[in-house]
């Protein structure tokens, strides 16, 4: 009777998706002589190995995103804002509502050329939230224009 076994690898990556940042990226290898996987045809044999790998290192694999996800939530993270129709006086009324919400730790006008300003955004709070604030701030009413990972673009409500 002849036998076949095979040893496999495993290649996780595992993606955040709202901002294409890579939580986990991990190779698993089997363990030769762990765990029988041996089988009397090449195709069972393959499917007992990689059965193997994936249930031997699922629990390690699913601590590792959740351990990293939680890492990249409670730390703070830097959004690019980009304004267009605004005067500086604007930008300066931007800057002080969005220094008072809670979850900003710093704003930094990089920019501000022909009615368009350049900030960035420090805060542990998710983009979704950030883009939701700014489009309800009341001083300055913005439309959101744009929302790519870590950037947001506005403009100003009844620009001409």
């Amino acid at each position: 009777m002849k036998l076949v076994f095979y040893t496999s690898t495993l290649h996780v990556k595992a993606y955040n998706t709202s901002n294409a940042e890579i939580l986990t990226s991990h190779a698993f290898t089997e363990v030769p002589g762990e765990t029988d996987t041996s089988a009397m045809g090449k195709a069972d044999a393959a499917i007992r190995s990689i059965q193997n790998v994936v249930q031997s290192n699922a629990k390690e694999l699913v601590f590792q995103v959740v351990k990293q996800w939680v890492e990249g939530v409670s730390k703070a993270k830097t959004y690019q804002v980009i304004v267009s129709g605004v005067q500086s006086v604007d930008v300066g009324k931007i800057e002080r509502f969005l220094k008072g919400i809670a979850g900003v730790q710093n704003v930094y006008r990089r920019s501000f050329n022909q009615g368009t300003a350049e900030l960035e955004v420090e805060t542990t709070m998710v983009q979704a939230t950030l883009a939701d604030l700014l489009e309800r701030n009341k001083q300055v009413p913005l439309d959101l224009v744009s929302d790519e990972p870590l950037r947001l673009s506005f403009e100003k409500k009844g620009r001409p």
